[in-house]
């Protein structure tokens, strides 16, 4: 939630005319970043600075990017002085995080892709023995725990929220949500390119798109509901841009 959540948070400073709600948005961004990586959440972190990235090299002009990064050492330098050892504590924790990512890539290819193999065809297995109409909502753990063919090593979630809504509802559900999430990029595409100047849209459409590794790298996301609250924001920002391109549009006529 919170990646999904930075392009709002980022665009928005770009937006604000006050250098207070600036910095203090800044800080923010610092603080999700900081939490993600207490959370031990690695892939997560390559993912945040991966649109840290984007967002400072497209996004921000020179006087920005030297804000920033100054920004950044006066906080860690103050956090040295201030608490030294929360300082030490932070710092080899973050060293050992970042370290772990060889050790982490290892183990991902070895266990976690082998297990969401399994849970691949555990759940195709049971797409099919329900004849492609759903098991029905909270019912997949169960099933795998029962009718186990594959090693899952316990893991009962699918750990994708596609798989995971095609699987208990239904692949014609499933479907319906591919041509959804679509229809909102896309829609989300012609409304950012169409309005150069609109920072909203440009947050709107990067949120959408990092919803796809948000929606694989949990266990299970389809029974939060601040994820639908994005799409419903989502729906609701496309058809007030409609809108108003209509009323604009018969004000020309």
């Amino acid at each position: 939630a919170l990646l999904m959540l930075m392009p709002f948070v980022l665009f928005q400073i770009n937006s604000s005319q006050s250098n207070i709600l600036k910095v203090l948005l800044s800080l923010q961004i610092i603080l999700m970043g900081v939490s993600i990586t207490l959370a031990g959440a690695r892939i997560g972190m390559i993912f945040y600075v991966f649109v840290i990235l984007i967002y400072m090299f497209y996004y921000t002009s020179l006087k920005v990017k030297i804000s920033s990064i100054a920004m950044i050492f006066l906080l860690v330098l103050s956090l040295k002085i201030i608490s030294p050892l929360q300082y030490e504590f932070f710092k080899l924790y973050l060293v050992q995080q970042v370290s772990s990512l060889g050790d982490e890539q290892e183990r991902y290819i070895e266990g976690s892709i082998s297990i969401r193999k399994s849970l691949i065809k555990e759940n195709i297995d049971m797409m099919y023995e329900s004849k492609f109409l759903g098991v029905g909502s909270g019912n997949i753990p169960s099933i795998i725990a029962q009718k186990r063919f594959y090693n899952t090593q316990n893991i009962l979630n699918p750990h994708n929220f596609l798989l995971e809504l095609t699987t208990a509802y239904g692949l014609i559900f499933g479907l319906i949500f591919v041509y959804f999430y679509i229809h909102l990029l896309f829609d989300l595409y012609k409304i950012m390119k169409r309005e150069k100047d609109n920072f909203h849209a440009r947050a709107a459409f990067l949120s959408l798109l990092l919803f796809i590794p948000a929606s694989v790298l949990p266990s299970s996301i389809i029974k939060y509901n601040f994820y639908w609250i994005f799409f419903a924001y989502f729906t609701q920002f496309i058809n007030l841009n409609q809108q108003h391109d209509e009323s604009e549009n018969i004000r020309v006529e």
